[in-house]
């Protein structure tokens, strides 16, 4: 999947500020980030997209949380 392919599935759900792909490596999954532009864009998202796979493989969405808010 491309970053062109991704912005085209989470673009049906909101206006997307940024989007960054990062490609397998080192046996490693595959990963992006997907900033809205409004947290409400975000949030309908990820419930729309929750059970949405990407070639047989599950897609996990996560909200963004800031470091020291997600040591807490």
């Amino acid at each position: 999947m491309t970053e062109e392919d991704l912005h085209m599935l989470f673009g049906k759900h909101g206006e997307i500020e940024s989007l960054k792909l990062f490609p397998a490596k080192d046996l490693k999954t595959p990963f992006a980030f997907v900033c809205y532009k409004t947290p409400e864009q975000s949030s309908a998202a990820k419930t729309q997209l929750t059970q949405q796979q990407i070639e047989g493989h599950p897609l996990y969405i996560n909200h963004y949380e800031i470091k020291q808010y997600r040591e807490m």
